[in-house]
């Protein structure tokens, strides 16, 4: 068990060898285990407030300059900045959500957004978590509750256990051009942060948070990024079409957090940074129209992954 403050309200979720713990604050994943391997170390209650460990990222991910947006010819504008001026992964991080169809293998987190003077457009999300055999599937739905169009664009943000011997295998084609502000300018070919022989990178002294974009992806539309152990286990997380871009961040400092003193952030999202300024990939929901999304990381000893 954790010596560190937790999030309120863990919920563990379990089938077979699988066990995981979910929070209702930001509906946040919190720890993954499968036949005693971990996916995603316990995230403590700091480690959640200070590096959305696990949270939910609506209704936008990532950063949005200035925390300022104009959406039909009306402006909105956002207080809670970051060191760089930017708003940060949207509104819900931090937020309780209703509970609802909970089983002993899964659950869903309710919450309906609209009181924002920010973002005033009635949208309820509803995030599932579905144990499986190896690992975990996840679900973000997203309905426009509103009488008008609501603009939209979600992601999430688990932290995959890391070691120094791990490598991290990337497959995409491209990557975010970032300013000052790391805010995106572009998208360039994705082989700064990638070997030249087209080996996985080593999770040692890497410095990364980067966004990317044009993933490689299999026959049912499945994008992979692959942590493997110098054991040989493996860490997946997969994402499906509608999840366009994977931000990844390492973290060589949140030991003070309560939480492992390496992190590895692997985000799905479905737009980039700054998305509600610049429109790029944001979804414009119609009245009573919905959007799923679904992500999920598998876990598996050395020679015995499972696809």
């Amino acid at each position: 068990m954790s010596t560190f403050e937790v999030l309120p309200n863990e919920i563990t979720l379990s089938l077979g060898e699988v066990s995981a713990r979910v929070s209702p604050q930001g509906a946040s994943l919190t720890e993954l285990i499968v036949a005693g391997l971990t996916g995603v170390e316990h995230v403590s209650a700091a480690a959640a407030k200070h590096s959305f460990a696990g949270a939910t990222l609506a209704p936008w991910p990532n950063r949005l300059k200035d925390g300022e947006w104009v959406f039909e010819g009306k402006s909105y504008r956002f207080t809670n900045l970051d060191s760089l001026q930017n708003a940060n992964h949207g509104l819900v991080f931090d937020r309780t959500f209703a509970v609802d169809n909970l089983t002993k293998s899964s659950v869903e987190f309710l919450l309906t957004l609209g009181e924002d003077a920010g973002y005033p457009f009635r949208v309820q999300f509803k995030i599932g978590y579905k144990l499986t055999e190896n690992g975990l599937a996840a679900s973000i739905e997203v309905t426009n509750l509103g009488d008008e169009v609501a603009p939209v664009a979600f992601g999430a943000h688990p932290y995959i256990a890391i070691d120094d011997n791990s490598a991290i295998s990337i497959q995409a084609q491209t990557q975010a051009i970032n300013d000052e502000r790391k805010i995106p300018i572009g998208f360039e070919p994705a082989s700064k942060h990638q070997n030249g022989d087209g080996s996985a990178l080593r999770f040692a002294g890497l410095q990364i948070d980067d966004c990317f974009g044009e993933l490689e992806r299999d026959r049912e539309g499945i994008a992979t990024t692959t942590v493997t152990h110098k054991s040989g286990d493996t860490v997946k997380l997969w994402q499906d079409e509608s999840f366009k871009y994977l931000m990844v961040f390492a973290h060589h400092r949140l030991g003070e957090l309560g939480m492992q003193s390496s992190g590895l952030a692997l985000e799905p999202q479905t737009a980039p940074a700054n998305a509600l300024q610049s429109s790029t990939d944001i979804y414009m929901l119609k009245p009573g129209e919905s959007k799923t999304s679904k992500w999920g990381i598998s876990v598996a000893k050395a020679n015995k992954e499972q696809q």
